[in-house]
């Protein structure tokens, strides 16, 4: 699909009763207040704030909530790193609320500048509206050229001017990502080049280390929910969550689009082992042999890699990527994420070392745990799946950590 096709909308009237009223039950969370967070299940700061983000399209803008780190959490370089998360629900609900305690962890642990992006959702919006504002997001963080770039830094410069606190610098070159489900979707698809539909985030543009934390992504989506093999011992849903699936299921993505790899990014072409290597250990001496010294250049810089190295064509997926896979056991998309393990593994791309300095994907596999269950409120929990689940997040951070420390050494 080409990357300047509109995203389609669709009157509410024109949807049946049934997706009407699935759409009021599924977006009921979202009644519930931002304030009200930090009783609720956002008890330790930093709070989000609310922000407006330009979208592609004329007179429309991105909702976000951003996290500012804490005075004390601000690397000692003074340059602050971007991180953009996503929430999942299936690309037909979700909301922000169930992302706060994980984005306040990452700004308060990482000293980062956090956005959870809103983004559109079936079946009032249309594939690829959720990809649309999920470029559009990355665009304001990294591209000086994106209006919304200018906009990013005055508000972020305008809420801590409110508390007293001088500017940050952010730093477009840091930037990392995550995103849960169908927003693990979007975080992949961020670091995915088919030739007619090349990422914002691209090697080319952002020829940078970048990790990724994929928690339980939905892969491939040319499977309804109904129609995926499920894990020994698993049960497949019924009554009400069945209902939702069989009225939502293509609310967002038509089957005939299913296919394509930015609908599917666990389809894209991952390239050789050999090939992957010599891409990224080209773009690393780029960097830090040439001129590197501003962003311009670096996209030259990332542009004359590609042009280097043909075969890149054929690797869809950035080359200097580290991606943590979280896989607990019990998950419809269990089997997906299996065959797409298989496919970096023939492409020399599957770290099981724990080691993200190695470029590639880190599985992390979960025994006994339910798909989302990271996002669940402990009191739903049992004590060993609220231990998984914090276990996890702290491997996430010192993950991301990682990255950004061998990087500091290497430059």
């Amino acid at each position: 699909m080409p990357s300047y096709q509109s995203a389609r909308q669709v009157s509410l009237w024109s949807l049946t009763w049934s997706q009407i009223i699935c759409l009021i039950f599924l977006r009921l969370p979202r009644i519930v207040p931002r304030l009200l967070l930090r009783y609720t299940t956002s008890t330790s700061p930093p709070f989000p704030q609310v922000i407006h983000l330009p979208s592609r399209e004329p007179g429309r803008t991105i909702y976000c909530w951003l996290f500012l780190p804490p005075r004390d959490s601000i690397p000692v370089d003074g340059r602050t790193p971007l991180h953009i998360d996503f929430h999942g629900g299936g690309f037909v609900t979700g909301q922000l609320a169930e992302q706060a305690p994980f984005c306040s962890l990452i700004s308060r642990r990482l000293g980062a500048v956090v956005l959870t992006v809103d983004y559109r959702l079936g079946p009032l919006s249309k594939y690829p509206a959720a990809i649309h504002d999920a470029e559009d997001v990355a665009r304001a963080c990294i591209d000086e050229q994106w209006e919304g770039y200018a906009a990013l830094r005055l508000a972020v410069d305008g809420s801590l001017a409110a508390g007293g606190r001088t500017p940050l610098d952010l730093d477009a070159t840091r930037l990392s990502l995550s995103g849960f489900s169908s927003g693990g979707n979007l975080a992949l698809n961020l670091l995915v080049s088919p030739p007619n539909w090349p990422s914002p985030v691209s090697e080319t543009r952002h020829p940078y280390d970048i990790p990724d934390l994929l928690f339980y992504p939905s892969l491939d989506l040319r499977m309804l929910i109904s129609e995926r093999p499920l894990p020994l011992g698993m049960k497949r849903s019924s009554g009400l969550l069945r209902w939702l699936g069989s009225v939502m299921g293509d609310a967002y993505l038509e089957r005939w689009q299913s296919g394509e790899i930015r609908a599917s990014p666990g389809l894209a072409g991952l390239g050789s082992g050999p090939m992957r290597r010599a891409s990224a250990e080209h773009l690393v001496n780029v960097i830090t042999e040439g001129s590197g010294q501003g962003r311009d250049d670096d996209v030259e810089a990332g542009q004359a890699s590609a042009n280097s190295f043909p075969h890149t064509s054929q690797n869809m997926l950035h080359p200097l990527s580290h991606s943590l896979l979280v896989l607990p056991s019990q998950d419809s998309l269990a089997h997906q994420s299996s065959i797409w393990l298989q496919a970096l593994d023939a492409a020399g791309r599957l770290t099981t070392s724990g080691d993200s300095s190695t470029l590639g994907v880190t599985p992390l596999h979960v025994s006994g745990a339910p798909h989302g269950w990271t996002q669940f409120p402990d009191f739903s929990l049992s004590s060993e799946q609220r231990r998984q689940k914090y276990d996890v997040l702290e491997q996430s951070i010192v993950f991301v950590e990682r990255v950004w420390r061998q990087r500091s050494a290497s430059s």
